[in-house]
């Protein structure tokens, strides 16, 4: 099954709990007044997690589990997927 393929299973398959793309399950716009407007180490944010090497995408939630892809190596030729 090809990653193109895993997305669109992953999509159809979502249930009301899960945040299976970018901006959630049907890609709602998003109000731009909830949109914190500062950050730091522990101001507005949510959670955070030890990852190998650099995150490299949105968050996926699926049930009660969270998936973050990371990359690392010379050439970002080593690609992580990690759920909790």
């Amino acid at each position: 099954m090809n990653l193109a393929t895993l997305y669109v299973t992953v999509l159809l398959a979502a249930s009301p709990n899960s945040w299976p793309a970018f901006l959630g399950q049907g890609a709602d716009p998003v109000d731009p007044a909830t949109i914190p407007q500062t950050w730091s180490p522990t101001e507005n944010i949510a959670w955070t997690a030890s990852l190998p090497g650099k995150g490299q995408s949105s968050p996926v939630i699926w049930r009660d589990r969270v998936y973050v892809t990371s990359i690392h190596g010379t050439m970002k030729d080593t690609c992580h997927v990690t759920g909790r």
